[in-house]
């Protein structure tokens, strides 16, 4: 499943992609990602392709955030990703998935402005080449 959404906060428009590769299994692995808007554009053509490999996560959250510096989190930013973590925690509770608090969204939580980092974690390729 592949949804991508429009999240609005302080008049400011972010992007949300969400990625699931998995059956419904209540203890899907979860890896919610906050980069920059390019970064999830990337993303959004990336991670389909790792669809039916082996991997860590099977749902993969991804928030993007114009101007984003992971370095220097903004009170914007850290709206956008309370927002962000209520939209994972009411999907879970929708779907009969386990539940996460914030806290434990923060703990598993990418955050980085660096698409070489996300690469690593996810373990996307490109034409064949690792990035």
């Amino acid at each position: 499943m592949e949804n991508y959404d429009i999240q609005k906060v302080d008049n400011a428009i972010c992007g949300v992609f969400q990625f699931v590769d998995a059956s419904s299994s209540a203890s899907r692995a979860t890896l919610p990602i906050i980069t920059t808007k390019e970064n999830l554009s990337e993303l959004m053509r990336t991670l389909p392709k790792l669809r039916g490999k082996k991997k860590e996560y099977s749902d993969y959250w991804v928030l993007g955030i114009m101007g984003f510096d992971s370095k220097n989190l903004t009170d914007f930013d850290k709206k956008n990703i309370e927002v962000f973590y209520s939209k994972i925690q009411k999907y879970r509770a929708d779907n009969n998935l386990s539940a996460y608090s914030a806290e434990q969204l923060s703990n598993l939580t990418l955050i980085t402005s660096e698409k070489s980092e996300i690469c690593k974690r996810v373990n996307c390729t490109s034409s064949g080449n690792r990035r």
